[in-house]
C-alpha cells in the first residue's frame, strides 16, 4: 500500500485536473487524420478500436479550449512567458494560414492543436505548479517504458521464432495492439535511448536487476534497429557518462569505464547478436554470400532461399537512405510557397514522406518564417549555454532535471539533422519543448 501511495506521489500531479489534461494530451501523440480515415473503411470490424482511435483524437480540440480558459484565467504577464512558447506558437500558427493558403489538402492540423495544448499546459506548470515539474517526465517516460516494453517484447518472440530481424522496415505488424499505435523500429530504438538515459540520471543503479534491466530489456532495443543515427547517440551517452568526471560533471553516474564497458556495450551486443544475427537462416545467408563472393556453390537450403537482406539498403554515394534526394526535391518543390510554406505535413504534400530533417521541414511548412523561427530557437538556446554549462559543473544530485533536460536537448538536436523530430509533434517534441523550459527556467532561478 506505501508502494501505490509513493508512486502516486511521483507520477500524480498536485491538482489532480492537470495530471487528466497530461494524460490525455500525451494520448494525442501518433493520432492523423488521414490513418484514421483510410483504416477505418479498410477495417470497419475493428469499430471501438477505432472509436477509441478517434476519441483519443478530437479529445485535443477540447483540451485546448479548456487550457485556454486556464491561461487566460491566470492573467499571465507577456514578460513572464517563456521566449520559446512565442516562437513555437507563431510556428503552429503560420503553418495552419500557409495550410489554408497553399494547394496542401493534409487534415492533419491535429498536430498544431496538440502542439499549442503542450505550450499552454507548460505555462501552467512552470509558473504556477513547480512543484510538480518533475512529474512531467516521471509520468511521460513511465508510459513510454510500458509501450515500450509491450513493443520490444513481441518482436524479440518474433525474432526468435522466425526469420526476421529486429527492424521496422520489414515488418510492423503487431500480434496483440492495433498497428495505430505500433512505432517503427528507429522510433522504438529512440524510445529505448530516452528510457535509458532517464534510468541513468534519476536512479542509481546499483542492483543486479536493475543492471539485467538495461543489458537484456533496453540497451538491445537499441542496437538491433540499426538506426545509425541512434546508434551514434547512444555511443555519445556511454562516453559522456564513462568520461563524465573529465568534463568535471561529477554528479552524472557510470564513471568506470571497464564496468561500462562490459555492462553497457559488451553484453547487450552478445545479447543483439544471438538472438538476431546468430540464427542459423542469417548463418546460412552469410555463408552464401561468402560462397558467391569467392565463386563457390550455395547452400541448398529452404531458409536460405528467403529475400531478405541483413543491414538496411543505403544510397552508395552518400551513404543514407536516400535523404540527401528528398532534401533537394523539397527544396526544389518549397520554392513556389517560399515565404509562408505548405502547411502541416507539408514534406508528405510535396514528396509523399518524411523530410527527416528538422530545418526543412521549418522551411517546407512554415516557409522563411518558418527558418527564422529555427534560427531563433537555438540563437535563444546559445546564450543560455554558457550558464547551463555551469550549472552543470555545479549542480547537485538532486538537480536531475537539468542534466536530463540538457542530454535530452543535446541528442535531439543532433537527431534533428536526420529526422524530422521536434518539428512535428510527438515524443521529440514534448521532451524537447519541455526540456527548453525547464533550461529557461534554471537560468531565472
Amino acid at each position: 500500500m506505501s508502494q501505490i501511495i509513493k508512486l502516486r506521489n511521483l507520477l500524480v500531479f498536485k491538482k489532480l485536473y492537470l495530471f487528466i489534461i497530461w494524460f490525455f494530451i500525451l494520448t494525442g501523440i501518433n493520432t492523423n487524420l488521414d490513418h484514421f480515415y483510410v483504416n477505418f473503411y479498410d477495417n470497419i470490424d475493428n469499430l471501438f478500436i477505432y472509436l477509441l482511435y478517434s476519441f483519443r483524437l478530437y479529445v485535443q480540440f477540447l483540451i485546448f479550449c479548456c487550457l485556454i480558459f486556464l491561461n487566460l484565467k491566470e492573467n499571465f504577464k507577456f514578460k513572464e512567458i517563456n521566449i520559446f512558447f512565442y516562437i513555437f506558437f507563431f510556428y503552429n500558427l503560420i503553418q495552419i494560414i500557409s495550410l489554408l493558403l497553399s494547394e496542401n489538402t493534409n487534415l492533419n492540423i491535429i498536430y498544431n492543436i496538440c502542439s499549442v495544448n503542450v505550450l499552454l499546459f507548460l505555462n501552467l506548470i512552470f509558473y504556477k505548479e513547480k512543484q510538480d515539474i518533475k512529474k512531467i517526465f516521471y509520468f511521460f517516460i513511465l508510459t513510454l517504458t510500458l509501450i515500450f516494453l509491450w513493443f520490444y517484447l513481441e518482436r524479440i518472440i518474433s525474432l526468435i521464432m522466425e526469420n526476421k530481424l529486429f527492424y521496422g522496415h520489414y515488418t510492423r505488424n503487431v500480434e496483440f495492439l492495433p498497428d495505430i499505435i505500433s512505432p517503427r523500429s528507429s522510433g522504438l530504438g529512440r524510445i529505448a535511448l530516452i528510457i535509458l538515459l532517464f534510468f541513468l540520471i534519476f536512479f542509481k543503479i546499483n542492483s543486479l536487476k536493475e543492471k539485467i534491466f538495461l543489458t537484456v530489456f533496453i540497451i538491445p532495443g537499441i542496437i538491433l534497429t540499426q538506426s545509425r543515427i541512434i546508434i551514434l547517440l547512444y555511443l555519445i551517452i556511454f562516453v559522456a557518462l564513462s568520461f563524465s568526471k573529465y568534463f568535471s560533471f561529477d554528479n552524472l553516474q557510470f564513471k568506470n569505464f571497464k564496468k561500462n564497458l562490459t555492462l553497457l556495450l559488451i553484453i547487450p551486443i552478445i545479447f543483439s547478436l544471438i538472438i538476431s544475427q546468430f540464427k542459423e537462416s542469417n548463418i546460412n545467408y552469410l555463408k552464401n554470400e561468402y560462397f558467391k563472393l569467392v565463386g563457390k556453390k550455395e547452400l541448398v537450403n529452404e531458409q536460405t532461399n528467403q529475400n531478405y537482406e541483413l543491414l538496411r539498403t543505403i544510397n552508395p554515394t552518400s551513404f543514407t537512405s536516400y535523404r540527401f534526394e528528398h532534401w533537394k526535391e523539397v527544396i526544389s518543390r518549397s520554392k513556389k510557397n517560399n515565404l509562408l510554406g505548405n502547411g502541416t505535413q507539408a514534406d508528405r504534400y510535396l514528396i509523399n514522406q518524411s523530410v527527416s530533417n528538422s530545418l526543412l521541414y521549418f522551411y517546407s511548412s512554415s516557409g522563411l518564417f518558418g527558418v527564422f523561427l529555427f534560427i531563433l530557437i537555438f540563437f535563444n538556446l546559445f546564450k543560455k549555454t554558457k550558464i547551463l554549462i555551469l550549472n552543470l559543473k555545479s549542480a547537485k544530485p538532486k538537480n536531475k532535471n537539468l542534466i536530463f533536460s540538457t542530454m535530452v536537448i543535446a541528442i535531439l538536436s543532433i537527431r534533428s539533422l536526420v529526422e524530422s523530430s521536434f518539428a512535428v509533434f510527438g515524443i521529440d517534441y514534448v521532451l524537447f519543448i519541455t526540456s527548453l523550459y525547464v533550461i529557461s527556467n534554471e537560468k531565472k532561478t
